[in-house]
């Protein structure tokens, strides 16, 4: 099981891919309608290997943070991968 923010409110980004820092700012709501539309939502490894999906084994919710995401992943090479301590970003 996993959890993490994919974006928070008022808060402060990380550097992306070495350009420097950022400053994010999502208001309260930015997700509100995406997530009410019920439109099925991948989490994928790499852009490409979908690891799991809002029908088995993602949620996804706003909170007063941000976008919060927890995520099953069954997925054997990636649990492993994870395990050893392969996967970064």
């Amino acid at each position: 099981m996993s959890s993490f923010f994919e974006a928070s409110k008022g808060g402060t980004g990380s550097p992306f891919f070495g350009s420097g820092a950022f400053r994010e700012i999502v208001k309260p709501g930015t997700f509100r309608k995406a997530l009410e539309s019920g439109g099925r939502v991948e989490l994928k490894l790499n852009h490409e290997r979908t690891l799991c999906d809002t029908a088995s084994g993602l949620e996804l919710r706003e909170d007063n943070v941000g976008l919060y995401a927890k995520a099953e992943i069954n997925d054997r090479e990636t649990v492993e991968a994870a395990r050893a301590g392969r996967l970064t970003g």
